[in-house]
């Protein structure tokens, strides 16, 4: 808000609070913050990965269905040559699935690396229905509801840490980080992990 002094031989001089300089800077290192997106990303890559271990571990599909059975017909030989459950066979594909190798990150998303899937891995993921015999869909590779909510949280995390600007009622720009913790309004699920922190090293500019 402007201010009006008098006295002296200045009769009128402005004075603006919060000081647009400052203001503009606090949003610079806002805006740029936001630009940086890998420790979130990474944070979700993590998250992922645990999510199809538990895939593997329960049989079911990111919605929680289980997967098929093995046939009556194909069960007496699974049961022989795979060391674990369904889909394990040597290992390689759950081995595949659950490393750093399987999921990657760019500057702005977490991708599947197909290409260096194991034989046969996207068929079972996505199913061949039309096969003689059909191989049934026991999907692997996706999110599950609970997942879902975590990396949501991640990304609130990501942003509040990244927006840590605030204007006081009396017109003063602060840092969220500098508030005593009963007035930081919470946003992240009650038991909340802090994945990340933003340093200087992490900002741009």
């Amino acid at each position: 808000m402007p201010s009006l002094r008098t006295g002296g031989s200045t009769l009128v001089m402005y004075e603006w609070e919060p000081d647009p300089m400052a203001f503009a800077e606090a949003f610079y290192r806002a805006a740029n913050n936001l630009e940086y997106r890998v420790p979130a990303l990474e944070a979700v890559k993590k998250e992922l990965q645990y999510d199809i271990r538990e895939r593997f571990e329960t049989e079911t599909a990111p919605d929680g269905t289980p997967w098929p059975r093995w046939s009556p017909n194909y069960e007496p030989y699974a049961s022989k040559v795979n060391l674990g459950g369904i889909l394990y066979q040597t290992g390689q594909l759950y081995n595949w699935a659950t490393s750093d190798e399987s999921l990657q990150v760019t500057t702005d998303s977490v991708f599947v690396a197909t290409t260096t899937m194991p034989d046969r891995g996207i068929w079972h993921d996505q199913g061949l229905p039309d096969r003689k015999p059909p191989l049934p869909q026991r999907e692997f590779m996706g999110m599950s509801p609970t997942a879902e909510i975590t990396i949501a949280g991640i990304f609130a995390e990501w942003f509040d840490e990244a927006i840590d600007v605030y204007v006081t009622p009396d017109g003063r720009i602060g840092s969220k980080t500098d508030l005593p913790t009963s007035e930081i309004t919470p946003t992240k699920p009650r038991g909340w992990k802090k994945f990340f922190t933003f340093s200087n090293s992490n900002r741009i500019g």
